[in-house]
Parts: structure tokens; C-alpha cells; sequence
């Protein structure tokens, strides 16, 4: 490729390339830079608040499991709306970054943990 090709596609600057190992970059400090206040709700949160207001969502955390099993997106808008409605009181409100907090902090072991989708966590299996 030739130098101004490069410099086009670089945006005019040059590039160096740095070899970077997976421990290095396992070992960095991990940040959550944008996370949804009902979509990262570690699962034994929601079921405390299922039994703090029982109805659609179970609080036995195999149903709840299972529960989070879509069939299709409908079917996930139902359920996402049934945990939104859990959330009732300013103590309802406090729980899930609480939750997440603390399943991001006692989960430690891998530096990898990270919410990766709606209830659903990558990385370990401590389920804080």
C-alpha cells in the first residue's frame, strides 16, 4: 500500500503497532462504562424482588432460570416488562446497581466478568 493510501486510511496520522499479550490486557482493571439498571440485574436480585412482590416472575432461582429462556424478542419484552414492574419502591430502585456492584466486586477471580446480556453473565460462575 502506498504512504498517502496509508495516510488516508489512518486519517493522516501513522500508526504503530504494539504487541500487547493476553495476560496484559486480562491483568488491566476492567470499568462498566454503560450498563442498563434492569438488564444487568445479577438473577438472585431479581428474585428478591420477585418475593418482595410476587405474581408473574418466580423467585426460585432454577424457574428464574428458566424464565430467562426467549422463545422469541415478544416473548422477551413480556418477561423484561414483568421484572420492570418489580420495581416498585426506592428500595426496589437501590437494588440492581447495588447487585451489580457487588457481583462485580466479589467477582474478581477471572478480571473478566462482565454482564453480557439481559441476566445473562460471562466469565465465572459465582452468581453474587
Amino acid at each position: 500500500m502506498a504512504r498517502r493510501e496509508r495516510e488516508i486510511l489512518s486519517g493522516g496520522c501513522e500508526t504503530a503497532s504494539v504487541g500487547v499479550s493476553e495476560r496484559f490486557i486480562a491483568g488491566l482493571p476492567k470499568v462498566e462504562l454503560h450498563v442498563h439498571h434492569v438488564g444487568s440485574v445479577p438473577l438472585r436480585a431479581v428474585a428478591e424482588l420477585a418475593a418482595r412482590h410476587p405474581g408473574t416472575v418466580p423467585s426460585d432461582l432454577d424457574q428464574l432460570a428458566r424464565f430467562f429462556v426467549f422463545e422469541d424478542f415478544p416473548h422477551f419484552i413480556r418477561n423484561y416488562l414483568a421484572v420492570v414492574a418489580l420495581i416498585k419502591t426506592a428500595e426496589d430502585v437501590r437494588l440492581p446497581p447495588l447487585a451489580l456492584h457487588r457481583f462485580l466486586t466479589v467477582c474478581t477471580r477471572c478480571n473478566l466478568c462482565r454482564p453480557h446480556a439481559t441476566y445473562v453473565y460471562v466469565g465465572c460462575d459465582t452468581g453474587a
